[in-house]
């Protein structure tokens, strides 16, 4: 329906917001944009383009950033295949500090984050 619609109204919001915008489909390359109420059109812009999180959120990224390059680590470099008799798997002593390094500065990151006054 929108594809075809020759004019659409609808409250502004529902433009600026990417993720309303996009499961609207809406594409508003050549057209033609009339707002109402445009004294508020600033509010609504620092809002869409905005977030907030908490301190446990970023510790759960942090978390997850450091499980992906374990991962991403094995999967360059593979384990001997299992049931080898004797086999002890230890990760690459080479990539130890850069790991411990990825995990300093991450913390060090959410320190400042932490200690930030918002």
């Amino acid at each position: 329906m929108v594809e075809s619609a020759d004019l659409i109204l609808c409250p502004y919001t529902y433009l600026i917001n990417p993720s309303i915008r996009a499961a609207m489909s809406l594409q508003l390359s050549g057209a033609a944009v009339v707002l109402d109420e445009a004294h508020n059109i600033e509010d609504q812009c620092r809002e869409a383009a905005s977030f907030s999180t908490g301190l446990e959120e970023l510790k759960g990224a942090a978390l997850g950033m450091a499980r992906a390059a374990i991962s991403a680590y094995y999967a360059r470099h593979p384990p001997p295949a299992s049931g080898s008799a004797g086999v002890s798997v230890q990760p690459d002593p080479s990539v130890v500090p850069e790991l411990v390094a990825a995990y300093r500065e991450l913390t060090r990151l959410l320190l400042r984050v932490k200690a930030a006054s918002w």
